[in-house]
């Protein structure tokens, strides 16, 4: 059996809401959801935090270009983008993707280096006889991880990581009743917040179970 050496995916699930009549197999609306993806984003310590939540659409969404700096990070990403998806006829998930070839950041004199990273949120219809029901799942991962040269052991969760001036996050997730928000890559300083590998879904502030007929 071949073993992954790499940041296996976490994975959480939440399913919420009563049972409401359904067809087996209808589709629903895609204005019932909202979907985003943030490849790389570098931000001040504090700032409040950008609004991304939209339809979910089929949409590519492209990751920020060359060396990002505030205060005393600078952070760039390679191949950095990310992907969302509606319900079709032919699917009932919605979600989205992030994901990066690798990264660096650099925090005073203290160099991270990240392999590749993935992060992928959806929201599911499951429909029955019965009635129909929505989940939220998220996964997200990081190949290696090396602190100024040196190799850190990952493990299969997520992890917080002390680095001088500030934290590194990997593998996070925010889920609550109305949506998940999954984070491959969080690093926050005195000065910045940096994300790396963003997914996330939700319901549309008017919906209470978005899986109707």
């Amino acid at each position: 059996m071949r073993t992954r050496r790499n940041l296996t995916l976490v994975t959480l699930a939440l399913v919420a809401g009563a049972l409401i009549p359904s067809t087996a197999g209808a589709s629903t609306t895609t204005t019932l959801f909202t979907c985003w993806v943030n490849p790389l984003s570098v931000s001040a310590a504090g700032a409040p935090a950008a609004s991304h939540p939209q339809q979910c659409t089929a949409d590519l969404v492209g990751g920020a270009q060359g060396t990002h700096h505030v205060g005393n990070v600078a952070v760039q990403a390679v191949d950095a983008g990310g992907h969302t998806a509606p319900v079709t006829a032919e699917s009932t998930t919605s979600g989205g993707s992030a994901d990066a070839a690798s990264a660096r950041i650099v925090v005073g004199h203290t160099v991270i280096q990240l392999g590749a990273i993935s992060s992928h949120a959806a929201i599911r219809c499951t429909y029955g006889a019965s009635g129909a029901r929505f989940s939220f799942s998220g996964t997200s991962s990081v190949s290696s991880l090396r602190i100024n040269g040196r190799p850190v052991r990952l493990r299969a969760n997520a992890m917080d990581i002390a680095v001088p001036g500030g934290h590194l996050h990997l593998n996070h997730a925010d889920m609550g009743t109305t949506g998940l928000v999954q984070h491959a890559v969080l690093l926050d300083t005195g000065s910045a917040h940096v994300v790396i590998g963003e997914s996330a879904v939700a319901l549309a502030s008017t919906v209470d179970n978005p899986c109707h007929a």
